[in-house]
């Protein structure tokens, strides 16, 4: 059976912060809801600020950082619970 059911989370990162690099076997649909920052995937930078809308795809290892206004996102993501490659 496929699990076509979603997960979501609220995320932040303080000003010129950055997450750890990150890489699952789920797509991710980030949405920025406030400040701005960068996301790196691939070894491509690019840049993100409100109201931006990007999609993650599965295996795409991806880095964001937050400038100096800190940096808010909602990640919905799919299938809920990852499941091996």
């Amino acid at each position: 059976m496929v699990d076509d059911t979603f997960g979501a989370m609220a995320c932040w990162l303080d000003p010129g912060t950055r997450t750890s690099p990150d890489e699952h076997n789920q797509r991710e649909l980030v949405i920025v809801q406030d400040g701005a920052g960068t996301i790196e995937s691939d070894g491509v930078v690019e840049l993100l600020a409100a109201g931006d809308v990007l999609l993650i795809e599965r295996g795409h290892p991806h880095v964001l950082e937050a400038s100096a206004t800190g940096l808010t996102w909602l990640s919905v993501y799919w299938p809920r619970v990852e499941v091996p490659a």
